[in-house]
């Protein structure tokens, strides 16, 4: 078991620091020989649940910076998801266990497949999340996150993880270890190849027009946040940094997530906002909390240069014990003296994408950004490049800012458009299509940025045909195993 918690620790730091990248090439190499190993489905399930942990409790150890606010309850939360991550990937174990002896099949390839599926499947749900995908931890190696326009960040999962299981086979096999050794040193090396030529081609194709966005950090602590509702003092900040940014004559500013932390629409601030957009000649995109008869939403507010309401974004993915209470019957009680449930958001159903200054904006909210179905979405739906309001006060400095970046990074690479992330204390940032950064902030500083962002028309494949890659594992990996378990019952009657 002691294999599968150092293949767990080395999985995990890869996601502390994107410098690390490379651990992920061998951190499961131990893991998967465990299993390869392994004689009995109960170890597995063990090896699996020692690799998971630890695993998950580093990729998401930012849980517990909620403690200032939900007390031990954040505690709680954290190890519920870590234990709830981990059954996906026992069940990987236990399939991985099933088809490694297959012989018409590698097992490198049913490995690399049915680590994708698995991973895509814990996405899904209430409680699904991407944080720990292998591809989101290769951000720092361009070339290699290219594959994202055609498969998504789960093709550079099973690039991963099929690298793993092929050292794996060189290191328990001599049978045509030479062979393998060369295979592996081609696989990488045509990988790198691709990844730079269409790094090359993205930027042969790339416009010249481009539109300025300005987005404004205004680094208010979220205990400041939760203890001062006065707007006008949020609104007197955020605007004498969108001055400082009107030197460089942005068509489009952008607030972050709840910059103004109380209803605006109907209130005198509305009208300083609309004043502040004519006074700007420019768009203006305010995150803020909107109250509708009974419901209660989290929206980005699309005001035009000449003043008036060009559209609201209202956020669409909510975060579970975040912005809604899941069970609110049973748990409100228990959870009440936190004072953070008191009344739940709604999710939005209206346009992800508004038009301003002649550009179509694909809106997001905090962390829909991690999830790729939302940012295709709204390319399919005709943005011109992507734009995410947040607010990771809540994280503090931690980790959870990186990796909330890398998954913007992904988004632009799967789309291949421009992606723009305005956050109040950071990271706000762009990355073009290719995934390179532009510009990023310091975190915890005042600041604003302008970038010249540019529409790429070339759609990917990704953005036409989603996770058609990730359809095809799951298919082979089910005929796989129902195969496995007919042939295994056939063998019995025997």
């Amino acid at each position: 078991m002691l294999l599968s918690i150092l293949s767990g620790v080395l999985c995990g730091l890869a996601f502390t620091n994107p410098s690390f990248f490379w651990l992920v090439y061998f951190a499961l190499v131990p893991f998967l020989g465990v299993i390869l190993a392994a004689k009995r489905a109960g170890r597995v399930f063990f090896a699996a649940l020692f690799f998971a942990l630890p695993f998950f409790g580093i990729v998401l150890w930012w849980m517990n910076e909620l403690f200032a606010y939900a007390y031990f309850f954040a505690n709680f939360a954290y190890f519920s998801l870590i234990l709830y991550e981990s059954l996906f990937l026992v069940g990987f174990g236990l399939t991985f266990y099933n088809l490694k002896k297959l012989k018409f099949i590698p097992y490198p390839l049913i490995a690399a497949a049915a680590f994708v599926v698995f991973e895509y499947l814990r996405s899904l749900g209430t409680f699904g999340i991407t944080a720990g995908g292998l591809g989101y931890s290769q951000t720092a190696f361009l070339p290699m996150v290219q594959l994202a326009r055609f498969f998504g960040s789960y093709g550079i999962t099973f690039f991963i993880v099929l690298v793993n299981a092929l050292l794996l086979s060189i290191l328990v096999s001599k049978k045509g270890r030479l062979l393998k050794i060369a295979l592996l040193i081609i696989l990488i090396s045509a990988n790198y190849l691709f990844g730079s030529l269409l790094i090359k081609d993205y930027d042969a194709k790339l416009p010249e027009k481009s539109v300025k966005v300005a987005v404004i950090q205004g680094n208010i602590p979220q205990a400041v946040k939760l203890s001062n509702r006065n707007y006008n003092y949020y609104f007197d900040l955020y605007r004498k940094l969108s001055l400082k940014a009107h030197l460089l004559r942005p068509s489009i500013y952008v607030w972050p997530e709840t910059a103004l932390n109380n209803f605006i629409a109907r209130r005198p601030i509305f009208g300083k906002l609309s004043n502040l957009a004519e006074e700007l000649n420019a768009a203006l995109i305010v995150g803020a909390p909107q109250r509708v008869e009974r419901q209660y939403f989290n929206v980005a507010f699309c005001i035009g240069k000449d003043g008036k309401l060009k559209g609201v974004y209202q956020k669409q993915h909510l975060v579970p014990f975040g912005e809604y209470l899941p069970w609110r019957k049973v748990l409100y009680p228990v959870l009440s003296a936190t004072g953070l449930h008191e009344a739940d958001y709604s999710p939005g159903k209206g346009p992800g994408v508004i038009s301003l200054n002649g550009e179509k904006v694909g809106l997001m909210i905090c962390f829909e950004s991690t999830f790729p179905y939302i940012a295709r979405e709204r390319v399919k739906d005709g943005a011109d490049f992507l734009l995410t309001l947040t607010n990771d006060a809540w994280f503090n400095n931690s980790y959870a800012l990186t990796q909330h970046m890398q998954a913007g990074i992904l988004r632009a690479v799967e789309t291949g458009k421009y992606f723009v992330q305005s956050s109040n204390t950071g990271i706000s940032f762009a990355a073009d299509g290719a995934g390179r950064v532009i510009d990023q902030s310091v975190v915890n500083r005042e600041a604003y940025l302008v970038f010249n962002v540019k529409n790429n028309p070339q759609a990917t494949f990704y953005t036409k045909y989603g996770d058609l890659f990730v359809c095809a594992c799951g298919i082979i990996v089910i005929i796989l195993l129902l195969g496995h378990f007919l042939f295994r019952e056939e063998e019995k009657k025997v």
